[in-house]
């Protein structure tokens, strides 16, 4: 990440991600250990009020996180109180446009950054640099990429859809106590399957597509559960969050639901995502309205906790 980030001895990094976590655990605890970068912590990620006080107070310079942590940073901050940050490094989900664009508000050399990784990992795959705004980026130095048919693992060329593949040193040798192999044998080379879709772009940057776990299949198509979310939120304001969660039945087409925070009609649903030009396939057969939206420590959607919702309606 070096190799991408230049840091000055001026930097003050704004540590307060979760440290169970490999991204907080990698960024707010290794990185200035091996570097002297100078940090500055906040105990609780969720306490944004004081996150931005300390934010005021000791104004750091660089802020690593997720877009869900960023989102709540804006909502909680008044005019001038950020603008000591100019550098956003956000990863662990998909950064909205709309939201880079409100983080560029805050001052006229805001620089952000969008990388991929996982645990396994170490957890980083690919960042990008200011030069390259494509995806999340090239992979960084040591890591190598490999797009596969999700089914048959058979090497694509570059720009087709398929199944990420990665290899490197920063990689594990495998799951404690596990028999599940997370390595495919390509070409005589170990791999591991990163469970992600995406494709390489002729530049080199790897755009992703989605989680595999997050696509499903119907009438023969694969239907994409995170291209839907993204149509739908971006026709809703910033306040309203949404969540699809597929109920799969032996011997019946899936269904699915869409939760949020907000009532939604389920017909003005379905004619919206037509006009956004999704097929049939893509119907939402019911829309629930829960107060908040649940989230993991890391503030992605906890789509396990959905499905215990979803799978507690039924009984």
């Amino acid at each position: 990440c070096l190799d991408r980030i230049n840091f000055k001895e001026t930097d003050i990094l704004m540590g307060f991600l979760p440290p169970f976590h490999a991204f907080g655990l990698t960024v707010t605890t290794l990185l200035p250990l091996l570097t002297g970068l100078r940090v500055v912590y906040s105990p609780n990620p969720t306490d944004t009020k004081a996150l931005v006080r300390h934010i005021k107070t000791w104004t750091p310079s660089l802020i690593c996180g997720t877009p869900t942590f960023f989102k709540h940073l804006l909502m909680a901050s008044k005019e001038n109180e950020l603008t000591s940050i100019h550098t956003f490094v956000s990863g662990a989900e998909a950064c909205p446009d709309s939201l880079k664009e409100e983080l560029r508000t805050i001052s006229s050399d805001v620089s952000i950054f969008e990388g991929y990784g996982m645990t396994e990992a170490s957890p980083v795959l690919c960042l990008q640099d200011s030069s390259d705004s494509i995806g999340v980026g090239k992979p960084v130095t040591g890591v190598e990429l490999k797009i596969v048919h999700p089914e048959t693992h058979q090497p694509l060329e570059k720009g087709e859809s398929g199944l990420i593949l990665a290899r490197g040193d920063n990689f594990f040798s495998g799951y404690l106590n596990s028999k599940k192999n997370p390595f495919l044998s390509i070409e005589k080379q170990l791999w591991y399957d990163t469970g992600d879709l995406g494709k390489i772009d002729p530049s080199g940057s790897l755009i992703l597509e989605g989680r595999l776990s997050r696509f499903i299949k119907v009438g023969g198509e694969m239907i994409s559960l995170p291209a839907i979310e993204k149509s739908l939120i971006n026709h809703f304001p910033d306040e309203v969050q949404l969540a699809l969660i597929p109920k799969e039945i032996e011997g019946q087409r899936p269904t699915l639901t869409l939760f949020s925070n907000t009532e939604l009609e389920t017909q003005t649903i379905n004619k919206t995502l037509k006009e956004a030009g999704f097929s049939s396939l893509s119907r939402i057969h019911q829309c629930r309205s829960i107060e908040k939206i649940p989230t993991l420590g890391t503030g992605k959607t906890d789509f396990n906790k959905l499905k215990e919702l979803l799978l507690a309606e039924a009984s």
